[in-house]
């Protein structure tokens, strides 16, 4: 069984939907991160690769950075985890 707040998101498999906020921001405050519906594409060390649901719309496929708090690459952001919530399995036909 899977937790609603996704404390273990390796769990989560491939076309599971998920709720996505927060994330990496830059120094100055600004949010950087994803939010919104997503289908899990997999999953891989610092993340989630998905795709945003939007009504029958299926988006470009996006990173989901799930790794430890550190300071980016470009000194300018801070990477955070995002937090997940679940809201249900792709349904078998």
């Amino acid at each position: 069984m899977i937790d609603k707040t996704m404390k273990n998101w390796r769990k989560l498999e491939e076309g599971d939907v998920i709720f996505v906020k927060g994330g990496p921001i830059t120094k100055r405050g600004i949010h950087m991160g994803e939010r919104g519906k997503y289908r899990v594409i997999s999953t891989i060390k610092e993340g989630i690769n998905a795709r945003k649901l939007s009504g029958r719309l299926i988006g470009p496929r996006v990173f989901i950075y799930m790794g430890s708090e550190r300071e980016g690459p470009s000194g300018i952001t801070i990477m955070k985890p995002h937090e997940i919530i679940f809201l249900n399995k792709l349904k078998k036909k």
